[in-house]
């Protein structure tokens, strides 16, 4: 038999095993991240006998190669993402995100991840030519030998498929690229109900009345920050200055242990705005958000927003408000450098002045979204140097100071914002929070931004805190000063609905007081979950490594010295 594959063998032949290698490039390096034998033979021997077989059909090979061009695209976008993020395959998350991101932040990051991309080119431009050579040339594969190919990789396939069912594999979850099919169509299934968000929750009502009121105009402020992980802030004991004007403002009150319950902006905004949380994901597609229960309570409703005003959750819900503020509409990108969060000043000021009534305000920060530089202006520059560079780890430290620069910018503005409400003696409270945290390089793993398929310590803990204004403070003080107890007390984001709408004295039977630091009846939470891939919740501390549990014991010896002091 071997001599009659033999006298069959041609070029052709040779583009059909080159076009199989070619097809387990993600496999190979999936295989090498995390090596095992029983992974060679389902993650890397498997797919490729099924590529055989697969690729063999056609007389010419090239013709079956380019029509799974879309899965070449998805093996560049799987090798870019490993450049990145070192492991996993692509997650539903990212490639919502693909979709979601607007131009000017997928160049700014496309712009930083060359090498990636050449990989990308020199591993896939010469298949595709290869491939259109194949379908041009009149050689073909001889009859004998396609048979035999088919054959001999078809039947060694489900054999192989045999002992991976039997060991428990799933191939949907562990076998490349079928796992990530998977997730595309987990993404396209979210896609569906997101856009189907205003069918599903027409005839949903809060039920919310004002139950307390204060003898001043009332306004209340839901601030939403992007990429500020907690340990990069001075008020939480970073070593370096970049908080120095909230710092030292009356009135405020910074949560110590906060968790995101997702690494991604297009889940964690979703469930800080509803009153859904990891476990009751399901929610977010039948209940209005923390705008409705507003309106409902007698408030004018404003979403400012800086950031993609897109057709997911986020912009559903924020369309939920009377007044919705996209700043960055109409505005020529290729004019402007950057999107600064002090454009949201003017605009903030005309809901507090627009009228006396009762005020609810969601500020959606720009925040600190890669490319750093781009979110703060250049005369703001106070760590250096901060010049834009490649991601590259001899590029850490003008990196990390371009990343404190944009910290300290939004605690300039989160100051202004204050002191504007202090200023026009309103009761008033603001509550900030950041959508995720973001990676550094932080360590050996050299982990750059975030979305990454296993959220880190660094994703995930960030900042929170609660302003009160003087008016506010001498108004309710018991509210006040539940919060300073609480400020300790390990939580995540699902208590910003409840806590917010308590603030504002607000009744409604969905809101779980339990879930409010404000609120008398306020239970500490022992566990703490994510937002899985597949919407399922999961302990928060699922995918942390050895470097993350050093860097959360790190985090809270710091915290516990600050609540602390040495005498």
């Amino acid at each position: 038999m071997r001599i009659r594959i033999g006298l069959h063998w041609n070029r052709q032949a040779t583009y059909l095993v080159l076009f199989a290698i070619s097809w387990i490039i993600p496999n190979l390096a999936l295989v090498c991240i995390h090596f095992t034998w029983f992974k060679l033979i389902y993650n890397l021997l498997f797919p490729f006998l099924l590529s055989m077989a697969l690729i063999s059909v056609f007389r010419k090979p090239g013709i079956m190669m380019l029509v799974l061009l879309p899965m070449l695209i998805i093996h560049a976008y799987e090798i870019v993402f490993l450049y990145l993020f070192r492991e996993g395959v692509i997650t539903t998350d990212m490639f919502l995100n693909t979709v979601t991101t607007d131009v000017e932040e997928s160049t700014e990051l496309l712009g930083n991840i060359m090498p990636s991309i050449v990989i990308v080119c020199v591993l896939y431009l010469p298949i595709l030519t290869l491939s259109i050579i194949s379908c041009c040339m009149k050689m073909r594969l001889h009859a004998g030998f396609r048979r035999q190919f088919s054959l001999y990789s078809g039947v060694a396939s489900l054999g192989l498929l045999g002992i991976i069912l039997i060991a428990g594999i799933r191939l949907d979850k562990q076998v490349y690229p079928l796992n990530v099919l998977y997730n595309l169509n987990f993404a396209i299934d979210k896609w569906y109900r997101e856009k189907r968000y205003p069918l599903t929750s027409a005839g949903f009502r809060f039920e919310a009345v004002k139950s307390q009121k204060a003898a001043h105009r009332e306004v209340y402020v839901l601030i939403l920050g992007e990429s500020a992980r907690a340990m990069s802030w001075s008020i939480y004991g970073y070593e370096k200055a970049t908080n120095p004007m909230l710092q030292p403002l009356p009135g405020i009150i910074p949560f110590s242990d906060i968790t995101s319950e997702s690494n991604a902006t297009q889940k964690s905004v979703p469930l800080i705005l509803s009153s859904a949380d990891a476990s009751t994901a399901r929610w977010l597609y039948t209940r209005k958000s923390i705008l409705s229960l507003f309106n409902e309570a007698g408030f004018r409703t404003w979403f400012i927003t800086n950031q993609v005003a897109n057709q997911q959750l986020i912009g559903a819900y924020s369309r939920e408000a009377e007044k919705w503020i996209d700043i960055n509409k109409g505005t020529d990108k290729k004019k402007v450098v950057g999107q600064f969060d002090a454009n949201l000043i003017p605009h903030f000021k005309e809901a507090l002045d627009a009228d006396s009534s009762d005020a609810f305000i969601v500020l959606h920060m720009h925040g600190s979204h890669f490319k750093y530089t781009n979110r703060y202006p250049q005369d703001k520059n106070y760590f250096q140097p901060d010049h834009p560079l490649a991601i590259k780890q001899e590029n850490k430290k003008e990196l990390i100071n371009a990343y404190d620069n944009s910290i300290r910018y939004s605690d300039s503005i989160l100051a202004t914002i204050l002191n504007m409400l202090e200023q026009r003696h309103l009761c008033a409270g603001v509550l900030y929070v950041s959508d995720h945290g973001e990676n550094l390089m932080d360590d050996d793993r050299h982990l750059f931004l975030h979305s990454t398929p296993f959220p880190t310590f660094y994703e995930l803990r960030i900042p929170l805190f609660l302003w009160f204004s003087s008016t506010y403070r001498s108004a309710f003080p018991e509210k006040v000063a539940r919060a300073v107890s609480w400020q300790y007390t390990p939580a995540d984001t699902r208590i910003v609905f409840h806590t917010m709408a308590e603030v504002a004295g607000i009744s409604s039977p969905y809101i779980i007081t339990k879930q409010s630091v404000v609120s008398t009846a306020f239970e500490p939470e022992i566990s703490r979950n994510i937002l899985g891939d597949h919407e399922e919740p999961e302990e928060y501390t699922r995918y942390f490594k050895s470097e993350d549990y050093e860097a959360l014991r790190r985090e809270d010896s710091i915290l516990s010295l600050r609540r602390h002091p040495k005498q």
